[in-house]
């Protein structure tokens, strides 16, 4: 094992450029940005960004297979920049402004060199590395490179490689299924609602036949961010805070009392009033509503949030909330959807919605056994949650002790392996890494 300064593994470090939109006089290139990382394959592939750039900068800049490419401006609140992948594209591409191009000399598998990036950036050295102006963390590459590594020998980095990538297959597979399974228990819960409101209820009623009002929030400048205040005044509802017949907390924007009453007074909501979801994208499903929890204080709803005020003599608002994020009406929401980048539902049709309707004790029991089955879920899937997290760090673990020579790739059988991950799971140290 040699140790030396990281800069060493490397015959070149290129900036990148951004060029400019494509010219017909000068042929386009595709260029590889941040968000063309794959973070969990450590690689960078087939990228569809396509600029200008002039022949005389673009030579020595056109990306090479086992190319490192290093973010070096960027990065977010929650993470850290200088994180590194490995350039695996088949097309003629170079890498933006925002990322450098480490080209490893001949002798170090650029494999091995990617994971020994990557246990770097694990032991928080890039971020030692960080300087961050105007709300853009960027790297430090000079001091960043200066830092001193120990280098395998080369035949022991194929095996090094080799051994994790086939470790982080399994691994990847293994969460694969979890997600998968994840997505079953989600897509059976929302049939057994389905089919529990299918066949209880007596018969299904237009939504207008019982409610008292439904109403649009504030468009336009009387709702504008300008209006919003840090300090927890009267909270806003907005589409974020809709979820299936439950209210999300973690969205929270506020207005001044003082603002709310003087021009958004017809707008506030009451405890136990429906909020619906008037506008549907990718992440928030059209047509679905939650109550007004008692415990929200003065509140307001926001434009494309509908207030809807049941009449509580014929249906209960947690029914109605459940009915209307799992019912027919989802079905026929998602059809108004299809195809759309963001779909609206004017008042007039959520009228018109679908209401499977039984007598008021029955709305309870369902209601009731609905949370309740809702409630065993979440305790299992913050189980699966946290079963994720533990392979996630083990999957960590092995890189920093195999690319750093303190585990011997070579020694280890898949019997000992599956029981270091079982290990991971259960929470417990895998034995066989400190071995």
């Amino acid at each position: 094992m040699t140790r030396v300064r990281l800069k060493r593994t490397l015959q070149a470090s290129i900036g990148g450029l951004w060029g400019r939109e494509p010219l017909a006089e000068i042929e386009a290139v595709t260029v590889v940005r941040v968000a063309d990382f794959d973070y969990e394959a450590l690689a960078a592939g087939d990228a569809s960004t396509m600029r200008a750039v002039e022949p005389h900068l673009l030579a020595r800049r056109l990306l090479l297979d086992g190319d490192l490419l290093i973010e070096k401006s960027g990065g977010g609140d929650r993470q850290n920049v200088g994180r590194v992948v490995r350039w695996t594209g088949s097309q003629r591409a170079i890498c933006s402004n925002f990322v450098n191009v480490l080209r490893p000399v001949s002798g170090v598998d650029a494999r091995w060199l990617t994971y020994l990036h990557r246990s770097l950036y694990l032991a928080g050295f890039a971020a030692t590395c960080t300087r961050q102006t105007t709300g853009i963390q960027n790297l430090d590459l000079r001091m960043y490179l200066g830092a001193r590594v120990d280098i395998l020998p080369l035949r022991d980095q194929h095996h090094v490689a080799d051994f994790l990538d086939y470790e982080r297959k399994r691994i990847a597979e293994l969460l694969g299924r979890i997600d998968l399974l994840v997505a079953t228990m989600e897509s059976w819960s929302q049939q057994w609602i389905a089919d529990r409101l299918h066949e209880r209820a007596s018969e299904q009623l237009l939504l207008r036949r019982v409610i008292r009002d439904i109403s649009d929030g504030p468009f336009g400048s009387s709702l504008a961010a300008a209006h919003y205040v840090d300090a927890p005044e009267v909270r806003v509802i907005r589409l974020g805070n809709i979820g299936d017949a439950e209210f999300r907390n973690a969205d929270r924007a506020y207005v001044s009392h003082e603002y709310a009453e003087i021009h958004l007074g017809e707008h506030f909501v009451r405890p136990g009033d429906l909020v619906m979801a008037g506008l549907g994208d990718e992440r928030h499903r059209l047509g679905r509503a939650c109550v007004v929890p008692r415990t929200l204080g003065p509140a307001i709803h926001k434009a494309d949030c509908y207030r809807v005020r049941v009449d509580t003599g014929r249906v209960l608002p947690s029914y109605a909330a459940w009915a209307l994020s799992y019912g027919p009406s989802r079905q026929q929401a998602e059809l108004l959807a299809r195809g759309a980048t963001r779909a609206r539902l004017n008042t007039a049709v959520a009228r018109d919605l679908p209401l499977p309707w039984m007598p008021l004790d029955e709305q309870a029991r369902l209601v009731e056994e609905a949370e309740d089955r809702r409630t065993r879920e979440r305790r299992l899937l913050g189980r699966v949650s946290l079963l994720k997290e533990r392979l996630a760090e083990y999957r960590d673990a092995l890189i920093t002790e195999a690319v750093t020579g303190q585990l011997d790739v070579t020694r280890l059988s898949d019997s000992q392996l599956d029981e270091s991950a079982h290990a991971a799971m259960e929470g417990e140290r895998p034995e066989v890494l400190t071995a």
